[in-house]
């Protein structure tokens, strides 16, 4: 044996295979533990697999005012009716809430 051949048998054997960055097997990851199971590929938001998270999400995303919430279209309706003076009053109170907002 040359000592190439006993220098690549040697890398061949410290060589540690790398994991994937991209698994093509079919996983279903809703039955994988939390924490090191096969890799699911791609995150995913829409489906939990434990009910507790989609129940605080659901609570977390109440403490922010949400537009599905509330239809706007009567204020639409509304703001159109205004005289200009009114609308300048209106517009101007929203652009100082803003500003009191980003500060």
């Amino acid at each position: 044996m040359v000592l190439s051949d006993v220098n690549a048998i040697q890398i061949q054997r410290d060589v540690k295979i790398m994991p994937k960055v991209f698994n093509t097997k079919e996983i279903d990851w809703t039955k994988q533990p939390m924490f090191f199971g096969a890799e699911p590929n791609v995150q995913r938001f829409d489906q939990q697999k434990y009910p507790i998270f989609e129940k605080l999400n659901q609570q977390q995303l109440g403490f922010f005012w949400r537009p599905e919430e509330v239809s706007l279209q009567k204020d639409r309706n509304d703001y159109h009716l205004l005289s200009e003076e009114q609308k300048h009053i209106f517009t101007a109170n929203l652009k100082y809430q803003t500003l009191l907002d980003s500060v």
